[in-house]
């Protein structure tokens, strides 16, 4: 296994070195980098409908900004201005942006119009996805939205969320980006990827052997109400807060244990009311939803739920526009000190709530 794990880290890494060989060597046209790879010639836009704009064809010397999007695309819509920002910003640079979508003509020439001069910038669709394959499909990119950069040299430079890509852009135009040194850190986030995913299959399957070997437990004694505790700890994790365990499914699992064990603990001694009570308040999405929760938040303030209910708490208080309140809830969320991707999400939201208020208080 070591000899193998070895030659697979020998390959990747080879083929990294030929990318970042090939990005040297393109300049000069020794070689042609591959489609799919940072610095490959980019693929010409055939076959698309112009909605907006003059039809583009892309021509050496000027640079392309070729955006895949669609109207149904939250994160797509909200990008929007930016869009339009930049291309009002490069229009004297020989920069043009392009809205590319595979929705039908009847859904995005409407939605165009009704933007008008907050979508400035030329918009297509892809009719057949001819376009779509040669750029996202290519690159293995699925999610949307997502931009391409095409230089002056008619090479794919940068490629990414439209919303990161103002520093790359202003280089391109001025002729200073460093692809090879973008191609790397792209190989680099692959490589991290694959070994989170490969981290995540083995906690994965930790898991389901675990609660097999739970079931398997309660089969033989029913009665016990520390194997359903203990089955329902393990859907969700300790504190509700781990990518891994936490899913719908899990949630209404752990629930359905916690509340059996209930029943076979009806005097509490096990501790299992509160969080019949946190997950009773959780799921329900009426107008009772926040009042529940903080009825379960005045009955049990030390409860490892806590953190989840004053995240809801929070979310309310900022809907209605009571800032200072949501600053409490969140606060004492924060002070749960979870650990994890929430954990360290609860503390950037309090620093950016926190950021206006110290503002005004200084004014």
């Amino acid at each position: 296994m070591a000899m193998q794990s070895s030659l697979r880290r020998s390959k990747a890494t080879v083929g990294i070195v030929l990318i970042l060989i090939s990005l040297v060597t393109a300049g000069s046209g020794a070689e042609t980098v591959k489609l799919g790879q940072i610095g490959c010639n980019a693929p010409k836009l055939d076959g698309l409908e112009w909605v907006k704009g003059d039809p583009v064809k892309m021509q050496k010397g000027s640079i392309y900004v070729i955006e895949f999007w669609a109207t149904w695309c939250t994160p797509c819509l909200k990008g929007i201005p930016h869009l339009t920002e930049l291309q009002q910003k490069y229009k004297n640079k020989k920069v043009t942006v392009i809205g590319i979508s595979k929705e039908t003509n009847g859904k995005v020439r409407p939605f165009v119009a009704q933007k008008g001069k907050e979508m400035d910038y030329t918009v297509a669709i892809d009719v057949k996805g001819s376009v779509n394959k040669a750029y996202m499909k290519a690159f293995a990119q699925g999610a949307i939205p997502h931009a391409f950069i095409v230089d002056r040299a008619g090479r794919i430079a940068w490629r990414g969320h439209p919303m990161a890509m103002d520093q790359a852009l202003a280089e391109i135009v001025a002729g200073s980006f460093d692809m090879v040194k973008f191609a790397k850190k792209l190989a680099e986030e692959k490589k991290q990827k694959e070994r989170a995913q490969v981290e995540y299959k083995k906690k994965r399957e930790a898991l389901e052997k675990k609660v097999a070997e739970i079931s398997l437990a309660i089969e033989k004694d029913p009665a016990n109400v520390e194997l359903w505790i203990a089955r329902a700890q393990t859907y969700l994790g300790d504190s509700f807060s781990t990518e891994l365990a936490y899913s719908p499914a899990n949630l209404q699992k752990s629930m359905q244990d916690y509340q059996k064990a209930l029943t076979l603990d009806p005097l509490g001694k096990h501790g299992v009311a509160q969080h019949v009570s946190f997950f009773e308040a959780w799921e329900d999405r009426g107008d009772q939803r926040i009042v529940k929760l903080k009825a379960f938040a005045e009955k049990y303030p030390d409860s490892i739920r806590i953190p989840f209910a004053m995240y809801s708490l929070y979310y309310d208080a900022k809907k209605k526009g009571d800032t200072q309140q949501a600053l409490k809830y969140l606060s004492i969320a924060v002070n749960a000190k979870l650990e994890g991707r929430f954990g360290q999400a609860l503390s950037r939201m309090k620093a950016d709530l926190q950021q206006p208020l110290q503002g005004n208080a200084g004014q």
